[in-house]
């Protein structure tokens, strides 16, 4: 009996899952887009802020406050230095020091192009501090996703001892889910705002993993 060589297991090119992911999130991108400008999201962002209301009572504020106020623009500057020092200084590490440096650049050249765009007014109904400019998208939700997913990344692909990164991980992770609800409990932004950031900082973390991180992180 001749011996059958074992099957060989299809494999989905990497390519063709990029552009799978991508199209699913520029999918949801249009149609989230869409239901902003036609109001559509209305009953979901008062339902996400209610629920938020009721989780966290009125001794949150202040927290609240201090917490998106600590994650301003002078934070954004200290980290990206801090990140693009780390690796601009060692030989054949040097574009990671370009993407960490450039991640908070395109966040906001998208993040203006796509305000003066869309035009939502931001809610003016409970207000807890004063911001300017537009709603939509939230500028704060997308700083912190990108910067914090970029920094799980490289804790990933750079960091061998597992109980490090699984504490790097946790953190950024507590710190993103913070902000973002920050911004909601405050009443500087409608979920839907925070939304749209997040999936767009996920097709940026997607492309920008195939392109720095070629091999699988482990």
């Amino acid at each position: 009996m001749m011996n059958k060589e074992p099957l060989k297991e299809n494999t989905i090119p990497m390519y063709m899952r990029l552009s799978f992911r991508i199209f699913i999130l520029l999918l949801l991108f249009w149609i989230l887009t869409y239901e902003v400008l036609t109001w559509w999201t209305a009953s979901m962002d008062e339902s996400v802020y209610s629920w938020i209301m009721n989780t966290f009572s009125s001794n949150f504020t202040e927290v609240f406050i201090a917490f998106t106020n600590i994650w301003g623009t002078y934070w954004v500057i200290i980290l990206t230095l801090i990140l693009t020092s780390i690796f601009a200084f060692k030989k054949g590490y040097r574009k990671y020091a370009i993407l960490t440096l450039s991640t908070p650049i395109i966040i906001y050249l998208l993040n203006t192009i796509i305000k003066n765009i869309i035009q939502r007014p931001r809610p003016d109904i409970l207000r807890l501090i004063s911001e300017t400019w537009y709603s939509f998208p939230s500028w704060h939700t997308m700083h912190t996703v990108a910067l914090y997913w970029l920094i799980i990344l490289l804790s990933f692909y750079f960091i061998k001892n597992r109980s490090l990164k699984r504490t790097i991980s946790i953190i950024s992770l507590l710190i993103m889910l913070w902000v973002a609800t920050s911004r909601i409990y405050l009443w500087v932004h409608y979920f839907s705002d925070i939304l749209w950031w997040i999936l767009l900082s996920l097709l940026y973390l997607f492309i920008i993993k195939h392109i720095f991180f070629p091999k699988k992180v482990a």
